[in-house]
């Protein structure tokens, strides 16, 4: 709509409202000239009432006095009648008396009474009636008194006249009265009519002026009328306009305002204006967060790679494309190893960072056809296509790109990965193919780390056995399928027992015992292994009771897993454990593996710190295989070494080991530890180790570890002659 019409239609409302006020006023003005015209007509129509009020009651008068006039009268012309005929029947019959004319008598002179008091004095028939009817009252009585002297026959001769006179004069004033009532009521009739005339004469007064405030009051009702539909057609049009601007917006049309104005309706249409370019703003934002929610919902937010969902969506089209693809396509699963490192030494800050380097390697390595992407963590996976003989150079080219150091906190840093590798093949499962990768992967890293696997079906069914085995080790648990073996530590120059370890065995039902080095591993990847160290930890403590009780004064130790020592309750636990069991802590030992302790340095510390403050021992098992225990050991709460077997085995052919030997005797003298050898198992290694300042030896030449009771045996048989004997040959061999 123009600037002209949005005017017009301004000046029509203004005009509206302009004669809608004058109608209101003319409106008003018009009801009280009516009302003073209907207040005039009232006044006068009820002075007509009073006037017809008034001759209805002087009528009503006329007549009520008329009626028993004429009603007199007419019996007054019985009485005559009577009298005559009375009179001309005495006058042939004497034999009546004079009861009857007595009786007339009687008769007119109360008609006379009646008449002289209906009768007014100005009545010019007044005194004639009065005198006829005296008249013949005189006749009635003279009757009577002739009737008792028989001279009746005169008496009726003489009275003929004057009854007749009489009659006649009653007649008169019977046509009288009667005229007069007749002129009453015609002019009664006559005031009717001439009352009707100024009644219709005072209505056709006042019906002129009110047919034209009738006519005016219309006037004044349709000009309104016409005006609000001029108003509701102008109004449509510009809703209609209005309308047509919000589908515009709606379709996402976006233009100036159709037209602007003061009135509601500019207002409404400024409204949809600010609206449309809220509209618009809001459009392009929703459409910004759009694409940057399905760019987050289909990438990693930390690499900017391609996320899971995105992976398993591009696997799936890979897969359906396997049936008419001419080169065939490997899935890739990355894992970084012993990425959890990164993590505790340096923060999660320098792991987040470590994940974004290594994305952006692995991008680089591949070419832009291939489909790379984080799955999540520290988990990597790709889409090559690729034959199977070129999944050596790929996974070579990837585990050699990940491996280069780089700088990190200000450290260098050097990490490795193992890959799993499935191929693609047609009419295949998403699913199916991460787990055969993930298999692959876990077969990598079982076999060293920074390795890759190609899937293979042995290696499905080898993970089968796990997860079975794993379903096995539970049930275990719970039915006490485990047992405690025992191998003894010996003091090389009296033979006689000072301590003994305490080794968990399994007793499958179907596979008979299950070498820990197969269920250990598998219990600390499955979260058992926690369970499994308090079962171990109870019943050590019940033997080591058994031992105290029978007078042997043995130290007891007990194997203790890296997951074990970085667990929150570790030390409540394990103290809780042993209180409920009543055992002396002095004679408890707890060894701890070099590498597993290198692992988390400063929370293991702090753990067996605490152990230490109650009594407990510590013994570091496999002693000299790390890469920090001299700079660390001084700082361990130790009591004893156990010299790796490694040490031991290879010490007689090899001089360096044999010095790293006779280093830690030293170092353990230096530091007041005691020193034990592992893994003992000639004559020749005893008497090496002997040589080098040993003393405490545990190895398969004194003992394999074995079941309780045959340790029993052992103990018994087990005399202190013989172990002195046994050290003495032992050093006359030697010399």
């Amino acid at each position: 709509m123009s600037t002209e019409p949005a005017k017009r239609f301004h000046r029509l409302e203004w005009i509206a409202l302009f004669y809608i006020g004058m109608s209101a006023i003319l409106l008003a003005s018009g009801l009280i000239f009516s009302l003073n015209l209907l207040n005039e007509a009232n006044d006068q129509i009820r002075e007509n009432q009073q006037q017809i009020i008034k001759a209805l009651n002087n009528t009503e008068h006329l007549i009520s006095n008329h009626i028993p006039l004429m009603t007199s009268l007419n019996e007054l012309t019985v009485q005559v009648h009577i009298l005559k005929t009375d009179l001309d029947t005495i006058s042939l019959d004497y034999s009546l008396g004079n009861e009857g004319f007595l009786k007339i008598v009687e008769n007119l002179e109360r008609l006379a009474l009646e008449l002289e008091l209906l009768i007014p004095d100005s009545s010019p028939a007044r005194d004639p009636l009065l005198e006829a009817i005296l008249t013949l009252a005189d006749i009635a009585d003279e009757a009577s008194v002739e009737v008792v002297i028989n001279n009746l026959r005169q008496l009726h001769q003489d009275s003929l006249d004057p009854i007749t006179e009489a009659n006649k004069k009653i007649n008169e004033i019977k046509s009288q009265l009667g005229q007069q009532y007749i002129d009453i009521l015609y002019s009664v009739s006559n005031d009717n009519i001439e009352i009707q005339k100024q009644l219709k004469l005072q209505e056709n007064i006042y019906r002129q002026p009110i047919f034209l405030l009738s006519v005016l009051i219309i006037l004044l009702l349709l000009m309104p009328l016409l005006l609000v539909t001029l108003l509701f057609y102008e109004t449509s049009k510009r809703i209609k306009l209005l309308e047509h601007y919000a589908d515009g917006i709606a379709l996402e049309k976006f233009y100036s305002p159709p037209f602007d104005s003061k009135d509601r309706t500019g207002s409404l249409a400024r409204t949809l204006g600010a609206l449309s370019s809220r509209v618009k703003e809001l459009l392009e934002t929703t459409r910004i967060q759009a694409r940057e929610a399905k760019y987050q919902a289909h990438h990693d937010y930390l690499t900017s790679l391609p996320n899971r969902r995105n992976f398993v969506e591009r696997l799936i089209q890979d897969i359906h494309h396997q049936v008419t693809a001419e080169k065939p396509c490997c899935l890739f699963f990355i894992d970084l190893d012993q990425f959890k490192d990164i993590n505790d030494t340096l923060g999660h800050d320098a792991g987040d960072e470590l994940i974004q380097i290594i994305g952006k390697r692995l991008l680089h390595a591949l070419s832009p056809k291939d489909f790379i992407a984080r799955l999540g963590g520290d988990e990597f996976a790709a889409i090559i296509c690729c034959q199977e003989r070129d999944v050596t150079n790929i996974s070579v080219r990837l585990l050699k790109q990940i491996r280069q150091p780089f700088e990190l906190k200000e450290q260098t840093i050097e990490i490795t990965a193992s890959i799993g590798v499935t191929r693609i093949l047609p009419n295949s499962s998403s699913k199916v193919l991460l787990k055969q990768a993930d298999i692959a992967l876990y077969a990598a890293k079982q076999s060293g780390r920074n390795k890759y696997q190609l899937f293979e079906a042995d290696l499905e069914e080898g993970i089968n056995r796990r997860v079975a085995l794993i379903g096995d080790l539970r049930r275990a648990l719970e039915k006490e399928q485990f047992e405690l073996y025992l191998q003894p530590k010996v003091d090389i120059v009296d033979g006689s027992i000072v301590g003994v370890e305490t080794l968990i065995r399994w007793a499958h039902p179907e596979k008979g015992l299950v070498s820990p080095f197969e269920f250990i591993p598998l219990a600390e990847s499955c979260g058992l292994i926690l369970p499994i160290g308090e079962w171990v930890l109870r019943e050590a403590c019940v033997i080591a009771n058994d031992f105290h009780q029978r007078g042997y004064q043995l130290m007891v130790a007990i194997n203790c897993s890296g997951q074990q020592l970085t667990n929150k309750r570790f030390v409540e636990r394990f103290t809780s454990i042993i209180k409920d069991e009543e055992f002396p802590l002095d004679m408890l030992e707890l060894e701890v593996t070099e590498s597993e302790l290198m692992e988390s340095m400063e929370e293991s510390t702090e753990k067996l710190l605490a152990l230490r403050e109650l009594g407990i021992k510590v013994a570091i098992d496999d002693f000299g295989t790390g890469y920090s225990s001299l700079r660390y050991l001084k700082d361990l709460p130790v009591n004893t070494i156990k010299i790796d077997r490694s040490f031991v085995i290879s010490a007689e052919a090899n001089s360096y080991d044999a010095a790293i030997i006779q280093a830690i005797v030293s170092l353990g003298s230096n530091l007041n530890l005691d020193v034990i050898a592992e893994g003992v198992e000639t004559q020749s290694q005893l008497k090496l180790v002997h040589d080098l300042g040993v003393r405490h030896v545990q190895g398969y030449i004194y003992a394999k570890p074995m079941p309780l009771s045959e340790f029993d045996l052992m103990l018994n048989e087990t005399k202190a002659q013989q172990n002195n004997w046994r050290a003495d040959v032992l050093i006359a061999e030697a010399v």
